[in-house]
């Protein structure tokens, strides 16, 4: 009896258990960063060249280019039949194989026919282009700097209208199912063709199987792009142009907008390029190409929309994105697109912007200054704020520290003043929440193993320059070491921000913060520093900071406290007289 395995549990077989165990088990493997490498098995070499990667789900030979994943590995290895390895992966792996039910089965049979109708379309169009009556489509693609080769790779072709339809019944397909199949549709009872006069795309997954079209009109008709409709096999939040050209030797995927800009830059010998189904990027998409490569680039059209559509696929990328793997924008000139570049200039014209690509943090500042029309202080601490908001996506806590230390950095070199400069000098007026910035870097200083508790609503709220530099800092330390100590975070602070005086402020009178009178009272401390950040949501009582402030003068009798008190009062006076005009 013939044994059939549903997708979902090939897949959750895969899941739970790593290439490199089944594969460990038969060669000598060392790991190398998140590869393994071994001698490879089917062919003789005396250096190694065969890899496997547990990420992506697959071994590879640079020598002699043996790939594939754990069931083909031992079909290959160990002469099983197909059943055979699945069978065992299963017992390694934990997963119960149950034998699908006749309705599983049904269903199954019933997918097998839709993709073999589709194939059917598919080789109809791909003919009607080549005869006479798909002569202007064909033109068409070659203006357009489509080679005949290109058009034979992708299996471009033409619908014209009746033919499918007509060829369908011809060979006793069923319309319900080429219906089912998106071949067809359903209007007012009757079985017409979805695709007419229009130039077809097919779209194929990952396995090379079709699973739908998209179709252009070269006329006036609307919509001008069209895709297949959603079904059993075609999902357009899953489906991706290109993804069955996937080359798992290349670690770099480029996504595009438009079906030609695939076509065109694969022809001019790029790899690993991508189009959405004419929608945004999805999360499943993400998902589906990170698993094989780890440098992404975006290189969508040049216009308004274009820079729109990257900022959105940066939004959906965001969460997934972990050490290792890198995501960079292409900016084009407002008129071109992908395709042009290449059919238009040329294959190093095009390589020379993916090398000049932006890095995440880049493209994020550039996409919000157009979004503004004047570089004022409150616009750069909104730019500056809605960078880290989107930075809060990434879920990997250390990566999201750098990126967030870039943004500093960014807007430092921005800033007049220097970083530190509310830490150690004091401005004409007085920044009321200063001082309650500093007793917040205090406790931390003091206790940096409460940090990791505070810091998604640390990220909220609006600070100065100085304490947003000092509290990367501060974060970078909490997520590179164990040793969470005020001993060893006061001289890595010192190392690493020397603009921020650390004995000056350990050595600060408490009287904004007289929880830190008790460092060694932790609840007291982690109550203190709750209170401080809702200063930041309510606002700071002029009132009670000039009070402060004179508690402060008595105890310290410092010069720099009487001069903030001089200057607090001044500010209320001034208050006063604006609310008297």
């Amino acid at each position: 009896m013939t044994l059939h395995f549903s997708d979902d549990i090939l897949s959750t077989i895969k899941d739970r258990l790593p290439v490199s165990e089944v594969v460990g088990k038969r060669v000598l493997l060392k790991q190398k960063g998140k590869d393994f490498l071994g001698l490879c098995p089917f062919h003789n070499e005396k250096t190694p060249s065969f890899t496997v990667n547990d990420q992506k789900e697959f071994y590879h030979c640079f020598g002699c280019g043996a790939h594939g994943d754990i069931f083909r590995f031992l079909v290959d290895y160990e002469k099983r039949s197909f059943p055979e390895a699945v069978s065992e992966c299963a017992l390694l792996s934990g997963v119960t194989i149950t034998p699908m039910t006749p309705q599983q089965l049904q269903q199954k049979s019933e997918r097998d026919q839709l993709f073999e109708i589709l194939n059917i379309a598919k080789t109809l169009y791909a003919d009607t282009l080549h005869s006479n009556k798909g002569q202007s489509f064909k033109d068409y693609l070659i203006r357009r700097g489509i080679t005949p080769l290109s058009i034979k790779d992708f299996q471009l072709g033409c619908a014209i209208t009746g033919e499918l339809k007509k060829h369908l019944t011809q060979k006793n397909i069923s319309l319900n199912l080429a219906e089912k199949a998106g071949a067809l549709k359903l209007d007012n009872g009757e079985f017409k063709e979805r695709f007419w006069d229009r130039l077809v795309f097919p779209i194929l997954d990952i396995k090379g199987r079709t699973i739908g079209f998209g179709g252009r009109t070269l006329g006036e008709s609307q919509p001008k792009y069209l895709n297949s409709s959603e079904n059993d096999i075609f999902h357009k939040s899953d489906a991706l142009y290109g993804i069955h050209r996937l080359n798992p030797k290349k670690n770099t995927a480029i996504f595009v907008e438009g079906y030609l800009d695939v076509i065109a830059l694969v022809q001019a010998g790029f790899s690993n390029v991508f189009a959405p189904m004419g929608t945004s990027v999805t999360i499943e998409q993400a998902k589906r190409v990170l698993r094989h490569c780890q440098q992404i680039y975006f290189c969508f059209d040049g216009d308004n929309a274009g820079g729109k559509a990257m900022r959105r696929a940066a939004d959906i990328f965001l969460p997934f994105v972990e050490p290792g793997i890198e995501l960079r924008f292409v900016r084009l000139n407002p008129n071109e697109d992908p395709h042009s570049v290449v059919t238009e200039q040329s294959h190093q014209e095009m390589l020379k912007k993916l090398k000049a690509a932006d890095n995440l943090i880049t493209f994020l500042n550039k996409h919000e200054l157009e979004q503004v029309f004047e570089d004022t202080p409150s616009n750069r601490a909104l730019r500056r704020k809605r960078i880290l908001t989107c930075l809060d996506k990434v879920s990997d806590h250390y990566l999201k520290s750098l990126y967030k230390n870039q943004v500093f950095e960014l807007f430092k070199k921005n800033n007049n003043k220097t970083s530190g400069a509310l830490l150690t000098n004091l401005p004409e007026t007085v920044s009321l929440p200063a001082l309650y910035e500093q007793s917040l870097l205090k406790a931390f200083l003091l206790h940096p193993e409460l940090y990791l508790e505070f810091m998604e609503a640390i990220h909220s709220k609006s600070l100065t320059e100085g304490t947003l530099e000092a509290l990367s800092i501060i974060e970078n330390y909490v997520f590179s070491t164990d040793n969470l100590e005020f001993s060893s975070i006061v001289p890595y602070i010192k190392k690493n921000l020397p603009t921020l005086n650390t004995d000056e402020l350990l050595g600060t009178v408490n009287i904004h913060a007289p929880f830190l009178s008790t460092p060694n009272d932790t609840q007291r401390i982690k109550d203190g520093i709750a209170e401080i950040l809702d200063y930041f949501d309510t606002g700071i009582s002029l009132d009670q900071h000039i009070s402060d402030m004179q508690q402060r003068f008595k105890q310290t009798q410092d010069p720099k406290d009487w001069d903030v008190l001089k200057r607090l009062i001044t500010q209320k006076a001034q208050r006063h007289n604006d609310d008297d005009r």
